[in-house]
């Protein structure tokens, strides 16, 4: 199919970024934080609970990637308007909600007990206006989706 090329070429860039992902939450973010508290002891308290925040912010990013993956393999398969693909969809928004949840509560958590340093609220705010807007998105490509789905079926029966 034509389909499958294109959809190939998406699971290796998608595999590519999940493994670069994880390289960058356990290798380089602490690498950085121990360079950080290497210049300023005062930060040592406060180094394995945003370790740990920033690991959990960025592990569901590798799942709802994990997800896409699948997608492009039914998309591959020529199972194009499928409601596995829905399912597969809402899933990723579902993570997506759970993730915004997560970073307002880690955020209160910081604000109360750690040193909340301005650029990681910053940070943070960004990232989630950004998740904001792509659960936006998902939800508005969720129903164009549904509905092609649904004709696609009522055609079937029709045929």
């Amino acid at each position: 199919m034509e389909y499958k090329k294109y959809t190939r070429i998406l699971q290796i860039v998608s595999t590519i970024l999940c493994l670069a992902i994880l390289f960058v939450l356990f290798k380089v973010v602490p690498d950085i934080g121990l360079e950080i508290i290497g210049d300023d002891k005062e930060f040592y308290y406060a180094f394995y609970p945003w370790l740990i925040i920033i690991c959990l912010e960025g592990l569901p990013i590798v799942l709802c990637g994990l997800i896409c993956i699948r997608i492009y393999e039914n998309i591959g398969n020529n199972r194009i308007f499928v409601r596995e693909n829905i399912k597969a969809i809402k899933l990723i928004d579902k993570i997506l909600l759970v993730l915004m949840v997560f970073i307002v509560i880690a955020n209160i958590f910081a604000l109360i007990l750690l040193e909340h340093h301005p650029g990681l609220l910053l940070i943070h705010l960004i990232y989630l206006i950004v998740l904001f807007l792509i659960h936006i998105c998902i939800k508005l490509l969720l129903k164009i989706y549904t509905n092609a789905v649904e004709l696609k079926e009522d055609q079937d029966l029709t045929v």
